[in-house]
């Protein structure tokens, strides 16, 4: 399942531990103030979700960045794919 949509989307997946696969674009841009990426409350970084870098792509002045849930698989994850920008 491809999951497209902002903080309040990836976070309410993220809190189901229902991601499996992270893809993100990094943009070379700063617009200042605005949403995180998650929702979620700040945690200490050993509680961060934990992603396998597989992928790094150039696309136009963009990074595509994908990674696996390591801790998701390590507890027989999904078979789906879920992605959240």
């Amino acid at each position: 399942m491809l999951l497209e949509g902002g903080p309040t989307l990836a976070s309410a997946f993220a809190a189901a531990g229902l991601l499996d696969e992270v893809r993100a674009f990094v943009a070379p841009k700063v617009l200042g103030a605005g949403l995180p990426p998650l929702l979620t409350p700040s945690r200490p970084m050993t509680e961060a979700l934990g992603l396998e870098i597989y992928s790094v792509e150039v696309v136009g002045q963009d990074l595509l960045i994908c990674g696996e849930n390591k801790v998701q698989e390590a507890a027989g994850g999904r078979p789906s794919e879920l992605s959240a920008l």
